[in-house]
């Protein structure tokens, strides 16, 4: 029962360390409209990475070129895909405040989910 408690206990703690962020993984549209504006529309929010003229949030190096493959432009080199975001979002800002990692995902991913709203 101890190594149950530890590792819940722990996580509490943890949680209560970042104050407003959490750990997860989220997955749904990746919005680049136009440069330097982003965001990930997911099934419960819209979460703002970043945009222009404001900062980069740490790990944004993790974010792939979206042009390249997958990906429906609506405004020349830009538009959106489908992907999925590890790293801790500010749930009461709706923002994205540290991204881990990222995964560019088939457009049928995002397009079968019926829970997420078109793009």
């Amino acid at each position: 029962m101890a190594r149950t408690v530890m590792p819940i206990a722990a996580l509490f703690l943890l949680g209560l360390g970042c104050g407003y962020a959490s750990a997860e993984t989220r997955c749904g549209w990746l919005h680049n409209p136009t440069p330097a504006n982003w965001w990930l529309t997911d099934t419960e929010a819209t979460w703002t990475i970043m945009t222009q003229g404001g900062p980069e949030p740490p790990g944004f190096e993790h974010v792939a070129d979206i042009s390249r493959k997958r990906f429906v432009g609506t405004n020349r080199n830009y538009g959106y895909a489908c992907a999925c975001i590890g790293g801790e979002f500010d749930v009461s800002a709706g923002k994205v405040v540290r991204i881990t990692a990222f995964k560019q995902m088939p457009l049928r991913v995002c397009r079968s989910n019926r829970a997420l709203s078109k793009p």
